[in-house]
């Protein structure tokens, strides 16, 4: 296949060759060279494919043609990583020991698959995206958050600097099928949101100002919280 780059479109020709792999494909009578940690990136993406944090792993493609790797394509490149200088992926390890059989895999590790999958979303996932989790977080702990209110308007940044910090422990006690993790993040979280609360009492409310010429206007607590100041 006469693309000489891999799929950065870095020059594989500059990379070591520990780290490029070639899969022949038996078909087409094609070779295909890639960057070993493209591969990776495209098991760990489809191994761990779960829409909504609902299990639905994908079988693994090749990115060129969009036809999934046979049996004896994934055997070669699960035995190039074992050997390389890469650390194999959980994940894709599971699936060998399942003999490449992606209802088995799926059935068998779903708990794996999800707590993976929650891992990539605080990754990867996008500003809306997190928003909208914390959101949810914000509404399932309004125990903890008693009388806390998110005005409209309120910047989407600070609102994703001020509980990022807190999404990992909300989506692994929301998601995570662990009973162990799930307990674990219910509580921390809890700890944490209600100090988060105690701290900064007026964070995200709109607070109504006089100016010096007696005209009322609506300004927004941009960053009202500086955490350990009385």
């Amino acid at each position: 296949f006469d693309i000489d780059t891999d799929l950065f479109t870095n020059p594989l020709s500059t990379l070591k060759k520990n780290i490029i792999m070639t899969i022949y494909d038996d078909e087409t009578k094609t070779k295909y060279r890639f960057r070993i940690s493209d591969i990776i990136s495209i098991i760990i993406n489809s191994l761990s494919h779960a829409p909504d944090f609902f299990c639905e792993p994908q079988k693994i493609k090749n990115p060129y043609t969009n036809i999934p790797f046979s049996e004896a394509q994934l055997y070669n490149i699960y035995f190039t990583i074992k050997h390389s200088p890469y650390i194999m992926p959980h994940l894709f390890h599971l699936y060998f020991i399942n003999k490449f059989n992606i209802n088995i895999f799926g059935k068998k590790n779903e708990c794996t698959i999800r707590d993976s999958a929650i891992q990539i979303f605080l990754k990867n996932a996008s500003d809306d995206d997190k928003i909208y989790q914390i959101h949810k977080m914000i509404e399932a702990h309004s125990r903890e958050l008693e009388g806390l209110t998110i005005a409209d308007g309120f910047p989407k940044d600070k609102l994703t600097d001020a509980f990022n910090r807190y999404l990992k422990l909300y989506l692994e006690e929301a998601y995570s099928l662990n009973p162990t993790i799930r307990y674990q993040a219910k509580r921390n979280l809890k700890l944490k949101l209600s100090k988060f609360k105690k701290l900064n009492p007026s964070f995200g409310r709109k607070i109504l100002m006089r100016n010096q010429n007696y005209l009322n206007q609506n300004i927004l607590t941009a960053n009202p919280f500086i955490f350990g100041n009385i």
